[in-house]
């Protein structure tokens, strides 16, 4: 198996975002993601068992936010790469799936909530769940970790909301 988990998130509106800004949100979010994929599938090629690639994309490939213009960009990216890999690879055993994070409790979430002015991001993003909580890494890695594994073995193409129904619920106005 291969995860590819890396991001920045930049927070800049269109109408200030400058090339540099973008280029590295791309290089880290799909870039990488990219060459990591032909390195996995190459290997997965070679021993000629097939393998699992999983992508971990976001709730952000999906739904838009103010000001998160690169990063969406990305996020829906690895969405792209992620079924054409299934599609490109699929007959030679290579499965290619994706996993897209909501509000997780992560140093960059808990980051994020302490430095709103208002104090009350915390509440707001727990609120937009229909589970109305954040979630936990946790929750994430067993969900990679079925993905990579053979009980999903007839899963490919595919990107796992673990969201806490976030984009189930449609909700997302007034979180940033």
């Amino acid at each position: 198996a291969w995860v590819s988990n890396a991001a920045v998130v930049p927070r800049v509106p269109l109408d200030r975002l400058d090339a540099y800004e973008l280029r590295r949100t791309l290089a880290t979010n799909l870039d990488a993601a990219i060459w990591g994929a032909q390195l996995a599938v190459e290997a997965f090629r070679a021993h000629g068992d097939g393998g699992s690639l999983v992508n971990v994309s976001s709730i952000h490939g999906r739904v838009a936010f103010a000001d998160h213009l690169g990063y969406e960009v990305s996020k829906g990216g690895l969405d792209a790469l992620t079924r054409n890999v299934a599609v490109q690879y699929g007959a030679e055993g290579v499965r290619a799936n994706g996993v897209a994070p909501g509000p997780i409790s992560t140093p960059l979430l808990e980051g994020n909530v302490a430095a709103e002015a208002d104090g009350d991001a915390r509440a707001r993003l727990a609120g937009a769940t229909a589970l109305e909580r954040i979630g936990a890494a946790e929750e994430v890695a067993a969900v990679v970790a079925f993905l990579a594994g053979p009980d999903s073995s007839y899963v490919t193409g595919q990107t796992i909301y673990v969201d806490g129904g976030w984009s189930a619920r449609g909700m997302h106005a007034g979180v940033s």
